[in-house]
């Protein structure tokens, strides 16, 4: 059996290889492969003039009244809600119905 100091520093040893064998792999990967291709980045920088925002309406694109439409997200079932106090009443005079468990 192993004391756990041991085991810490060598769980540390094993991440700390892993995790210099990833940043050579990832330093060394563009010497491997060959390309010089130029990296897909843009940069704010490289924009020759400003955008102008007044131009862009603020107001959304499409129709103005909404969607005519409506999607259901399913059946909603409720035995209706009461409030809190009303509950901690109703539960002091033993007038909740236990019908089901909740489902865990």
């Amino acid at each position: 059996m192993t004391n756990w100091t041991p085991f810490i520093y060598g769980l540390g040893a094993v991440y700390l290889l892993y995790y210099l064998a990833n940043l050579a792999f990832d330093l060394l990967k563009p010497k491997l492969t060959g390309t010089s291709e130029p990296s897909l980045m843009i940069s704010l920088a490289d924009l020759e003039e400003p955008i102008d925002a007044s131009v862009y309406s603020p107001e959304p694109s499409g129709n103005a009244n909404g969607p005519q439409e409506l999607l259901s997200s399913g059946e909603i079932r409720s035995s209706g809600g009461v409030l809190f106090g009303e509950l901690m009443e109703l539960a002091a005079n033993d007038a909740i119905l236990f019908t089901r468990q909740i489902p865990t």
